[in-house]
């Protein structure tokens, strides 16, 4: 049985990356059947006509090119990307920035059906030169956002089960949510929980739609097989940063004063679901691991 797999891509202002990143993903699929829909989130600047003339020489049924009215961000965008193939199996979203390597679809596919429960699979991402990046995290905590402002050795050691980024190889059992740069939903899932929240237009988005899928009873799963890797990035600033999607801009500036406005917005935004009403993203007891979060 062949999966239905649909692929979804979002443009904006980068035509030729984007149809670099299409071209990987032609090549990683070879003759598998797939939906690949390319979001165009209202570039306004003749990229969404580049990539059409594209699309047109390639002849290939497989491609589709959606126009958004507006920017609608990377969660409005995807949205629609997934809209666009309401019933297929698998969603795999993905970074414009990214290229796929020969027999990815394999090697993540069998990673989801070996974890039937797994709503959410993720890949190894790494640089060009082959270097594993950090794409699993922990929840932001009230601890983690102190270690992050203290930047400092003794800190780090007595709070380090709180820290937000993992380090690779990671331990499964400690994800509790990944990068959304490169990641399989299982379509099922989707139905079941919703389109990602479009009041994130950028950033956390991901966190949240794991913290969703978790209290669904659905796990998170991670293939150490074939990757996408991220280009033209700064490798030396993935390591303190915590971006939103692995291989995009990390928020910078001065450490303690980024990790308070942090601190600040991320209160804001989930005052709601902060420990009183249970299991929110503070809640450092909650994991996920490899088949079912808890």
């Amino acid at each position: 049985m062949t999966e239905d797999i649909a692929i979804s891509i979002i443009n904006y202002r980068t035509a030729d990356m984007t149809i670099a990143a299409l071209t990987s993903v032609r090549a990683a699929l070879g003759d598998r059947p797939a939906r690949v829909v390319v979001v165009d989130n209202a570039s306004g600047d003749g990229s969404a006509d580049t990539i059409a003339d594209w699309i047109t020489s390639t002849a290939d049924p497989r491609l589709q090119l959606v126009r958004s009215d507006f920017n609608s961000g990377f969660s409005g965008g995807h949205n629609q990307g997934m809209a666009a193939a309401p019933d297929a199996d698998f969603y795999l979203i993905l970074n414009s920035d990214a290229a796929l390597r020969p027999g990815f679809f394999a090697a993540l596919l069998e990673a989801a059906a070996a974890h039937p429960e797994a709503g959410l699979l993720a890949p190894q991402l790494e640089w060009e030169d082959g270097t594993p990046q950090i794409s699993c995290f922990r929840f932001a905590s009230p601890r983690s956002e102190l270690e992050r402002s203290a930047m400092s050795g003794p800190v780090t050691r007595l709070f380090k089960r709180y820290v937000t980024s993992l380090d690779m190889p990671v331990n499964p059992t400690e994800i509790e949510w990944m990068s959304f740069a490169c990641i399989l939903l299982r379509g099922g899932m989707v139905r079941q929980i919703g389109p990602m929240d479009e009041g994130y237009f950028l950033y956390f988005e991901d966190a949240e739609y794991s913290l969703r899928a978790r209290r669904a009873g659905w796990g998170c799963d991670m293939s150490r097989k074939p990757a996408p890797f991220t280009i033209g990035e700064d490798r030396a600033r993935s390591r303190r940063c915590v971006p939103a999607k692995a291989g995009s801009r990390c928020i910078s500036g001065d450490p303690g004063r980024v990790s308070c406005v942090r601190l600040m917005a991320l209160w804001a935004r989930f005052w709601p679901i902060l420990p009183g009403s249970r299991g929110g993203l503070w809640d450092g007891r909650v994991s996920c691991s490899v088949g079912r979060c808890h």
